[in-house]
């Protein structure tokens, strides 16, 4: 009686050579989306990050305006066109967007420009006004406030670099409600 050969074949070992290396593909795939989509969550996450921290700051140096009146408002808020994009300046500090980044510089003390948001591809201000008449300022753009008119607030507006070309970028904004009244104390 013949015993069964000990071993594999030729056949048997180039099979499973085969389906180890397709394998080994399909694990390398994996783990790179893996790797790619964990970089782009980060990334994400570190801008969610500095949108954050930026929108609370606004918001702290937009709280003296509640102690102001409508004419002491229109006299502590300033507008105006840079070469490269806007500066506005509050009582306390002024928030500069220039080329592709957003820095902050306190008025007080130290003067030491804050980087707050990089990798921008535009942003933009607006005042919020009343009846939905909301005035956007940009580069060229005067800074309009009628006199009898009330600031109900600001509106920032961030949009990523390459939004242009990326379908799925979005707008990313806040608005800053002062409620100013026209006149008078509130």
């Amino acid at each position: 009686m013949r015993r069964p050969p000990y071993g594999l074949t030729l056949i048997e070992l180039l099979v499973t050579l085969a389906v180890l290396a397709v394998l080994s593909v399909m694990s390398f795939r994996a783990l790179e989306s893996m790797v790619l989509s964990r970089d782009r969550l980060l990334g994400q996450a570190f801008l969610q990050r500095q949108l954050a921290m930026a929108f609370a700051q606004i918001e702290s140096d937009l709280r003296v305006f509640r102690s102001l009146d409508a004419a002491q408002a229109r006299q502590a808020l300033r507008f105006s066109a840079t070469a490269q994009g806007w500066l506005l300046v509050m009582p306390g500090a002024s928030w500069e967007f220039e080329a592709d980044r957003l820095v902050r510089r306190s008025l007080r003390g130290p003067t030491v420009p804050r980087l707050m948001i990089s990798g921008l591809g535009d942003a933009t201000v607006s005042l919020v006004l009343p009846a939905r008449q909301d005035q956007v300022l940009g580069a060229g753009t005067p800074w309009d406030w009628p006199e009898s008119t009330s600031l109900a607030g600001l509106k920032l507006s961030l949009f990523p670099s390459g939004a242009a070309a990326d379908p799925t970028a979005q707008e990313v904004y806040r608005v800053f409600l002062l409620g100013l009244p026209a006149g008078g104390r509130r």
